[in-house]
């Protein structure tokens, strides 16, 4: 039989950089997505308003999904990754020093479409 067509590697040092950076963004955000609901409540919200902080990164992960393809598509995917990883950490950063609700909630959301945009970025250069 001939040759392979493809003959690049596919376990390089940039594969599985990329699929660190993807594991942790991924886990980074699955851990504030429960220990919101516990922060919340530390800083006195009501079960409603301490879950709202919770789902809310949910439901914006959703709504971020339709745009992440064509933000992929129009930027250089590095660039979006990396942007959008300074937006969660941001994000992140908000919490402590606020507790107002309305605040966290639009972090939270600020959170949920960035990382939809980043997993979909690491995600295309992975593969």
């Amino acid at each position: 039989m001939g040759k392979s067509v493809i003959s690049e590697k596919l376990f390089t040092k940039d594969y599985f950089l990329l699929m660190f950076v993807e594991i942790f963004i991924c886990m980074c955000s699955m851990m504030c997505m429960t220990t919101m609901v516990l922060f919340g409540k530390y800083i006195g919200m009501n079960g409603m308003q301490a879950g709202a902080l919770s789902s809310v990164f949910a439901l914006f992960s959703l709504i971020g999904r339709p745009f992440s393809s064509p933000l992929v598509s129009c930027f250089s995917m590095k660039r979006l990754l990396i942007v959008c990883n300074i937006i969660h950490a941001a994000t992140l950063v908000i919490f402590p020093f606020t507790d107002s609700l309305v605040i966290q909630i639009i972090s939270r959301a600020v959170a949920g479409f960035v990382f939809a945009v980043a997993t979909t970025a690491s995600g295309t250069m992975v593969s």
